[in-house]
């Protein structure tokens, strides 16, 4: 059996949709696009304390290299 989507819950979507974006709605996603923003927004978010180590970290170990090729 059948059943045709309910007309009253379409609107009721577009009406918040255009209570949210306004004149300009999302673009339509694809399936792979959908998904990875729903990891994105469960996903932890990076300490940046630990990225601004690493980064030090990293751009030492390169002093250091360049130094040896000197």
């Amino acid at each position: 059996m059948y059943l045709a989507p309910d007309p009253a819950k379409k609107d009721a979507k577009r009406f918040l949709i255009d209570q949210v974006y306004g004149d300009n709605p999302p673009p339509p996603q694809t399936r792979d696009e959908a998904v990875a923003a729903r990891v994105r927004a469960v996903a932890p978010k990076p300490d940046e304390s630990l990225s601004k180590e690493f980064e030090q970290a990293y751009i030492s170990s390169l002093k250091k290299e360049r130094a040896k090729k000197k």
